[in-house]
Order: structure tokens, then C-alpha cells, then sequence
């Protein structure tokens, strides 16, 4: 049996290592992307060839032996390498967006709280407000049932009174609850707003005496009826000048309807 030379022993401790790159190729082929999973299945059958060289062959070039195995286990290692960088780059990738698109669902959910929440106060307020003005339109009638009670007691107490004017009592005017509009107005002419003021003053003016028998001292002084005449009022000597037909009075003062009676 010849003596197995140093470069033999190299051959097959390549092999070997060839051999074994080639189940560990087939084995990680399983865990991966198809993609992947068909380069490393080709490399290694072409690990699992360079591993099992002819005896014959090796005897007769051992070096070459040992170079071809170790090129297919490099080959296996580096693309299993490649193979493994691509994954974790693509993990880690997946794991960046998964966690942006966790915060941005953080994002939108503590957005959608806030909303949430200045909607409520919001809502609050609003309510609050709605409270306060129901509160003041509930005093609202108490008030104006308070001012109208006024309102009547202060009516009532001006009604028991007259003011005496020029000798005529006249009652406090008390204003209607609403104005009369202009179709509800009675027009009065100037005639009977006198012919009114004549009957007035004809109910309330007192009777004239009676005439006394003229004397020549009585004709040289003026006489009671000047006298009974000044102490009347305007509208009473109206009355009076309308009375005895007289024309043009309602224009004329007290003294100069005085003096148109005397005449």
C-alpha cells in the first residue's frame, strides 16, 4: 500500500468539509424564501460532487481535489451569508415599519382622544350655557309679574285722584296697554271738538244769576256779569261765546274773549 502523502490527507479533509457544507446547503434551504432555497440547493449538488472524487483521482491530483472542494464550500458559505444579511435587512425593515405603523396608529388613536374629549368640553359648555339662559328666562316672569304689580298698584293709587285744572276736575290719563294704530283712530273735526268742550263746560259751569234791575248808578259801573265773566275759564267762555253765536273765539285769549262777551 503506498504511503498517503500530505497533499492527499488535505484532499480528502476537503471533501469531507465539502460534504458537509452540502447537507448544512440542503438543510437551510428549508428555512428560506424559494428564491434563495434554489441557490443553495444548487450549490449544494455541486458541493456534494466536488466532496466525492474517484479514489484515482485523487492519487493523481490531490491539489486540484482539495482546491475544487474548497471553492464549493466558500461558494456555500458566502451566499449563505449573502442569503442571511438579505433576511435580517428585510426582518429588520418589516420590524421599522410595523413599529411606524404602530405609532402612527398611536398617533390617530390619542388624536381621535383628544377630539374626543374637546368635543365633550365642548359639549360641557354648551350645556352649561343652555342651563344659564333657561335659569334667567325663569326669573324673567317673576320680575315682570313683580313690575306689573307695581305698575297697577301705582294705576290704582293715580285713578282715586283728580287734578284740578282752570276749575274742571280731570282724572289721570292711564295709557292703554298697546297704541291705536292709525285705522283704529276716530277723525274729530274742529266743529266737534267744540260742540264736546261746549256740552263740558255747560254741565259743569254754574248758573248765571239773575239780572238786576239797571239803575243810573248801576249804568255809570260796570256791572256782575263782567265781573261773573273773568272769573270763567278759556274753554268756558268758548262755550259761552259759542253759546250766544259769536264767531272767531277759538283763536282769542281769556281776556279778549272777556271782552267779546261784554260787548
Amino acid at each position: 500500500m503506498a504511503k498517503m502523502t500530505q497533499a492527499h490527507k488535505a484532499a480528502e479533509a476537503a471533501t469531507d468539509a465539502a460534504a458537509i457544507a452540502a447537507k448544512d446547503a440542503r438543510r437551510l434551504s428549508k428555512s428560506v424564501p424559494k428564491k434563495h432555497a434554489k441557490t443553495l440547493r444548487a450549490l449544494a449538488e455541486e458541493a456534494k460532487d466536488a466532496a466525492a472524487p474517484s479514489k484515482k483521482r485523487i492519487a493523481a491530483k490531490p491539489r486540484k481535489v482539495e482546491k475544487e472542494a474548497a471553492a464549493a464550500v466558500a461558494a456555500i458559505e458566502m451566499a449563505a451569508a449573502k442569503i442571511e444579511a438579505k433576511l435580517t435587512a428585510k426582518a429588520a425593515e418589516q420590524a421599522a415599519a410595523a413599529e411606524a405603523k404602530a405609532a402612527d396608529k398611536a398617533r390617530k388613536a390619542a388624536a381621535a382622544k383628544a377630539e374626543k374629549t374637546a368635543a365633550a368640553k365642548k359639549a360641557a359648555a354648551k350645556k352649561a350655557a343652555a342651563k344659564k339662559v333657561a335659569e334667567k328666562k325663569a326669573e324673567k316672569p317673576t320680575e315682570a309679574a313683580k313690575a306689573g304689580k307695581a305698575a297697577k298698584a301705582g294705576k290704582a293709587a293715580k285713578a282715586g285722584k283728580g287734578v284740578t285744572t282752570g276749575g274742571v276736575a280731570e282724572a289721570d290719563t292711564v295709557a292703554p296697554a298697546e297704541p291705536l294704530t292709525a285705522d283704529e283712530r276716530i277723525p274729530v273735526t274742529t266743529e266737534e271738538l267744540d260742540d264736546v268742550i261746549t256740552a263740558v263746560s255747560a254741565a259743569e259751569a254754574p248758573p248765571a244769576p239773575a239780572p238786576a234791575p239797571r239803575t243810573r248808578r248801576a249804568a255809570r259801573t260796570p256791572g256782575p256779569a263782567t265781573a261773573d265773566i273773568s272769573a270763567l275759564t278759556v274753554v268756558q267762555l268758548r262755550a259761552r261765546a259759542k253759546a250766544a253765536g259769536r264767531t272767531g273765539y277759538s283763536r282769542l285769549n281769556k281776556a279778549q274773549l272777556v271782552e267779546l262777551l261784554s260787548a
